[in-house]
């Protein structure tokens, strides 16, 4: 079925890495793995550092005690 232009609709499948065009082809495209994951959990920047926060407090600790002059 051809689509007029008045009903016409591009998906755009991130999670699978498509986009449907009106007609029904489809189009792969290549995204980074970290922004996919971003995009499809509505993370930014800051989230996405948050959500190593365990990882980051454990680097603090260990660079207090190695450093610790540096956090004066």
């Amino acid at each position: 079925m051809k689509a007029s232009p008045g009903n016409a609709r591009i998906t755009v499948d991130l999670e699978n890495c498509q986009v449907i065009s009106p007609t029904g082809r489809t189009i792969p495209f290549q995204v980074d793995a970290r922004r996919q994951h971003a995009m499809l959990n509505g993370l930014d920047d800051i989230a996405l550092t948050m959500s190593r926060r365990d990882e980051i407090e454990a680097w603090q600790t260990s660079d207090k005690s190695s450093r610790p002059w540096v956090w004066l």
